[in-house]
């Protein structure tokens, strides 16, 4: 997806954006969504890359209604608006809290 001069203000952009992302996937399996009125969201946005969930056993877990962390924003929105990170890798980050981040959101 390649998204021309966007940018994330307010609610219209992000309705925008869940119609794109609306039109563009199938679904996918997540254990705990199943009567999940996001399903749909969650299954597609998977499918696009931009959330992964957790893998236990055999069985995909999205924990749908656990609150996202920064983390985890950080790298939604990343990939939602294909952000090359590698123009970044030699910035260092002002938080107080760097050490703390994860590897996989550390790019982001």
């Amino acid at each position: 997806l390649v998204y021309e001069n966007a940018t994330v203000t307010n609610g219209k952009d992000q309705t925008k954006y869940t119609i794109i992302i609306n039109k563009a996937v199938e679904s996918v399996t997540f254990v705990d969504t199943a009567n999940n009125w996001a399903k749909k969201y969650v299954d597609k946005a998977y499918k696009l890359g931009l959330v992964s969930g957790s893998k236990v056993g055999d069985k995909y877990y999205y924990n749908p209604n656990d609150t996202a962390s920064r983390q985890e924003v950080a790298v939604f929105m990343t990939k939602l608006l294909g952000t090359d990170v590698s123009a970044y890798s030699s910035v260092k980050l002002p938080f107080s809290d760097t050490s703390k981040i994860s590897s996989w959101a550390l790019n982001s």
